[in-house]
């Protein structure tokens, strides 16, 4: 039997490659769902169009605002905790100035993102064991599965789109503008190393009726159309479909051992505690970066000594436009990324940064 840990986006790519190669998969999870009056609510507003709306539905998807350690809202899906509880007792981290975000939930943290989905550029890989061409084929799987909102333009040439978009998001006048003026000055600004393009989205094939953006601006709530992918989506939709595979959530686990060609996976149950003891000829370990690593380290059994995690540091700076659009505040909207720029300046940084 072939084990894949986890259910984000790594555990539901991994399983799915497996199920292509027609060998089963059990995954295991430790799960979590979306408390069940809320996904009620949710799906009965999926079947209605946001103008047939009330201000009180609106406000009950966007549910009560929470602040991280940082003093910015804490990303919640339809006002919802669930994705986050639990995981300071079963997924324990010391952190000092900085959120070490783990997830308890089917599909891990993509329930809770915005969507932003940009390749790395060929240069990046210098370092890597593999190159930019050899993970051309590995992009276009992984993009099935997410689907593409994208366009051919400037960052093409940069960053491969890998395969054609599947989907079409309309930017706003603002973003509109904003792309209008730069490619104006397109020269000058490649003279500076800034290279701009429209936003890459991670746009799924949806559950519902409703197949395209229809500017309801709760993306940041939760998309009550379910248009923004998830892993859950893979997971519910596609996964648990196949004959091979078999989804066992409610299990966290500790520690894995390699014997004799046979992996012995230790944990317990989310629910009772009670002890879990499974063996195995494949592992796959897709638990996120925090809890792969303590998997990891729990199973060598000694002192590793420190790890150190790359970290791309987040910051928010606000802008304003001189001369905005007409009607801008009157514009319906979504609310995800529309616009990248990239900075590809050694002076800068050795890397490229991405705004």
């Amino acid at each position: 039997m072939n084990y894949v840990i986890g259910s984000g986006p790594a555990g539901v790519a991994a399983a799915t490659a497996l199920l292509d190669a027609g060998r089963p998969v059990t995954m295991l999870d430790a799960g979590g769902e979306l408390e069940a009056p809320i996904d009620a609510r949710v799906e009965a507003l999926s079947k209605r169009l946001p103008d047939e709306w009330t201000t009180a539905e609106r406000d009950a998807l966007r549910g009560p605002l929470r602040y991280n350690s940082e003093g910015a809202p804490l990303k919640l899906l339809f006002g919802s905790d669930y994705v986050y509880r639990d995981v300071d007792a079963l997924q324990p981290v010391v952190t000092e100035g900085v959120d070490a975000y783990r997830a308890l939930a089917a599909g891990g943290l993509s329930v809770l993102w915005g969507a932003a989905i940009l390749p790395y550029a060929d240069a990046d890989f210098d370092e890597w064991p593999v190159t930019a061409a050899e993970m051309h084929r590995h992009y276009v799987s992984a993009l099935r599965l997410t689907g593409l909102a994208a366009a051919e333009d400037g960052l093409a040439r940069l960053y491969p789109l890998h395969m054609p978009p599947t989907a079409t998001v309309e930017t706003s006048a603002q973003a509109r503008a904003v792309l209008s003026r730069m490619t104006e000055h397109a020269d000058a600004l490649r003279q500076r190393h800034v290279y701009f393009g429209k936003a890459r989205l991670a746009f799924g094939q949806p559950p519902g009726d409703i197949r395209s953006c229809v500017h309801c601006g709760m993306c940041l709530y939760g998309c009550p159309y379910g248009l923004i992918y998830s892993a859950r989506t893979t997971l519910l939709q596609r996964l648990v479909r196949s004959e091979l595979f078999r989804y066992v959530p409610g299990v966290v686990v500790r520690t894995l051992t390699e014997e004799q060609g046979r992996v012995t996976i230790e944990g317990f149950s989310r629910g009772t505690g009670q002890p879990q003891r499974l063996d195995g000829t494949r592992v796959y370990l897709a638990t996120g970066p925090l809890a792969s690593t303590a998997i990891l380290l729990a199973s060598l059994r000694e002192d590793a000594g420190a790890v150190t995690f790359a970290q791309s540091d987040h910051f928010l700076l606000p802008l304003r436009l001189r001369q905005p659009p007409r009607g801008a505040d009157r514009e319906r909207l979504h609310t995800l990324s529309q616009i990248f720029l990239e900075i590809l300046d050694p002076e800068v940084s050795r890397r490229g940064v991405h705004l």
